[in-house]
C-alpha cells in the first residue's frame, strides 16, 4: 500500500497499534536548503512535492 503526502510524518508505536502523525511544514523551504547542497541531488528536493 502507497501513502503519499506532502506533510512531515512521525510514528507512535502503542502495544496494539501504530499512529501515523502528519504535521504541514514549508516544502519549499525546505527543498531549497537541499538543493543549496551541491553534493545532494536534486531529486531529493523535488521528490518532497509528491510526498516521497
Amino acid at each position: 500500500m502507497e501513502h503519499r503526502c506532502a506533510r512531515a510524518c512521525y510514528v507512535i508505536l502503542h502495544p496494539d497499534r501504530a499512529e501515523f502523525i502528519r504535521v504541514p511544514y514549508n516544502i519549499d523551504a525546505t527543498a531549497d536548503k537541499i538543493r543549496a547542497i551541491p553534493a545532494l541531488s536534486p531529486w531529493l528536493a523535488e521528490r518532497l512535492y509528491d510526498g516521497r
